[in-house]
């Protein structure tokens, strides 16, 4: 299974294939200990656009639509697929920014919440090892 059109085409988004409707993508949670660094590395790892927003609102707004081809992003989740966000060094975040932490389990939340309501199959899925 590819990781959909857009991120072959790029070859920016980091996944390992784990079944016909599984993709991963490896989070350094090392690199996310600032609003900033967060930011940043979602927009490497999903290839978000030159005008992301950087905020809460706008990652929510921007992995809602994943499932889009025509997403701005470089990343499009195959059909029926469920993306892992796989978070390593978890702990790392969980001790040194409680909030970013939060804020990606609220935000990751509220995205499914968000397509559950529109009658979409929620995708994201958030796995974390230390």
């Amino acid at each position: 299974m590819e990781a959909g059109p857009k991120a072959e085409r790029t070859g920016k988004v980091p996944t390992e294939e784990l079944g016909p409707a599984f993709v991963v993508v490896e989070i350094d949670g090392k690199r996310c200990l600032t609003d900033e660094a967060v930011h940043t590395t979602f927009s490497e790892a999903f290839g978000f656009p030159y005008f992301y927003g950087r905020s809460w609102d706008a990652w929510i707004d921007l992995m809602s639509r994943l499932n889009d081809e025509s997403n701005d992003c470089d990343f499009v989740v195959p059909d029926k697929a469920v993306v892992c966000m796989s978070v390593k060094s978890a702990k790392v975040i969980k001790e040194k920014a409680p909030k970013i932490w939060e804020d990606l389990n609220e935000c990751t939340a509220f995205v499914n919440w968000r397509l559950v309501t529109n009658n979409e199959a929620p995708f994201l899925a958030l796995s974390f090892y230390d």
